[in-house]
């Protein structure tokens, strides 16, 4: 959603952020409590997935607002 609503260099900072905030989580659950949460995907594909759409779409509404 923020890839969508923010614009370009925000969106890839701000999944930057959520990405890191995210791992240190993952490795802090993983530290304390033995807790294994997935890391690979969500971090690999899923975020890079959600910047690449949200871009993506703004591009769409941008090329209809000019037409």
């Amino acid at each position: 959603m923020l890839a969508y609503l923010l614009p370009g260099v925000r969106a890839f900072a701000a999944t930057l952020v959520i990405g890191a905030i995210y791992f240190g989580l993952a490795l802090l659950l993983f530290v304390n409590h033995q807790l294994w949460i997935p890391v690979f995907i969500p971090l690999l594909f899923q975020l890079p997935s959600a910047l690449f759409l949200g871009l993506f779409f703004q591009y769409l509404g941008a090329q209809r607002e000019r037409e």
